[in-house]
């Protein structure tokens, strides 16, 4: 196939062949797929829910978020590690997740796409963000090989970008990447804010201090929520990053006795400085909260973030 026929956002010098051949076959299959989730169910009332619920899923050292939108709706950010997929299609059909109006995969890591085939198995996706970074691993090619398999529409995760959804009320746009010439993966990472009337998420996959900078300077990061980038590593989470972010809730995804040392002291330390309450996956299993518009509660406990 033609150079001339590649996609603008997947043309890279450094890519391997045999990548950006199956990279070409996923984008050619693309096509129409079903319509997104049904209407959850509104507490037995007949009428659309009026609550967005976040879903930050234990998947130990690894990241996995669903996003129910108030009119059914269901967005996935990641999909943990590939011994995760199962569970995560768990979790997803115990929800009430019957398909997802898309999904993002923040960036090519193992431990944020390599579930993603397990969830393409299982349920119907209508489209699939994927930042202009590959790699050139069996996880990735898994990946690429799903999507081409199930005939997902693929689009580039790029700052400005917005993720098309059925339900006016919510809003899905990409902060980042920024740029796509990092020297670190992770700072290639899909940063995506979702806003909910007066409330806001902020989802930054494993993005570092220096990807962080960009962001900073781009502007746009105030959020109620923040999900701490690269499970609380030190290099990640600055202070300045915080303090436009402005959070009231920060949820870190990290897996217990990890072997890296995450959450860092460092990390906890500075949000403690910002006065940034902290929720943690190996503390406390999967965190919801939820949002109706005006303020962010944690399911059961009705006393946090009120904007």
């Amino acid at each position: 196939m033609k150079s001339e026929h590649v996609p603008s956002f997947l043309r890279r010098r450094r890519f391997v062949p045999a990548f950006l051949a199956l990279l070409l076959l996923v984008l050619s299959a693309c096509s129409p797929s079903p319509p997104s989730g049904l209407s959850r169910d509104a507490g037995g009332s007949g009428g659309e829910p009026r609550v967005l619920d976040v879903h930050y899923l234990d998947v130990g050292q690894a990241d996995s978020i669903l996003v129910q939108l108030p009119g059914g709706e269901n967005v996935l950010i990641d999909g943990g590690n590939a011994a995760d997929g199962e569970n995560v299609v768990d979790y997803l059909k115990k929800s009430g997740v019957r398909s997802l109006t898309a999904v993002v995969a923040t960036h090519p890591h193992e431990d944020h796409i390599g579930g993603l085939p397990a969830v393409l198995a299982a349920l119907p996706v209508k489209e699939c963000y994927l930042p202009r970074r590959a790699a050139a691993t069996r996880t990735y090619e898994r990946l690429l090989a799903a999507l081409k398999e199930k005939r997902v529409v693929v689009k580039e995760a790029r700052a400005g970008a917005v993720v098309q959804l059925e339900e006016p009320a919510v809003k899905a746009q990409f902060l980042g990447p920024v740029r796509t010439d990092y020297d670190d993966l992770n700072d290639v990472s899909a940063v995506l804010k979702v806003t909910y009337g007066r409330t806001a998420f902020l989802f930054t996959g494993d993005a570092g201090e220096v990807a962080e900078q960009d962001l900073v300077a781009r502007g746009g990061l105030k959020a109620d929520v923040l999900k701490v980038g690269h499970h609380g590593s030190a290099s990640a989470t600055s202070t300045a990053f915080l303090r436009a972010v402005r959070p009231a809730l920060a949820v870190i995804s990290v897996g217990r006795r990890n072997d890296y040392g995450h959450p860092s002291p460092s990390t906890l330390r500075r949000l403690g400085r910002e006065k940034v309450k902290v929720l943690r996956t190996d503390q406390q299993g999967t965190i919801v909260l939820l949002s109706d518009g005006n303020r962010v509660w944690e399911e059961g406990i009705k006393s946090a973030a009120d904007r």
